[in-house]
């Protein structure tokens, strides 16, 4: 979906190999779930992060691509990997600051 006047990517397991995975470049990945409370609030603004870098973002519901929850989540949400040429390089799970925590990649 177009997040300020970008395309911030729905990731899916049939399209998250295609789209972050095989990709070249930097890609910052939410995974989410609509129980958490926490990725309902939204404090982590990926739109925001994505408009201040120019860095690729998407995000992927867990509670829909259930292969992406058992390869990318082992505690708690939101849960944010960032791909460089689509290898995980960094994760982090909670409130932060994302140009901050995954500055250093851009």
């Amino acid at each position: 979906f177009m997040s300020g006047g970008r395309i911030m990517f729905i990731l899916t397991d049939e399209n998250f190999q295609r789209e972050v995975a095989e990709s070249k470049g930097n890609c910052l990945v939410e995974f989410y779930a609509s129980w958490c409370s926490l990725c309902r609030k939204g404090l982590n603004d990926l739109s925001e992060f994505e408009r201040q870098t120019g860095c690729r973002t998407g995000k992927a519901d867990l509670q829909k691509n259930t292969k992406l929850l058992n390869e990318f989540i082992s505690n708690g949400l939101p849960h944010y990997v960032f791909f460089c040429d689509g290898k995980p390089v960094k994760r982090f799970t909670g409130i932060t600051d994302l140009a901050v925590q995954f500055g250093e990649f851009l």
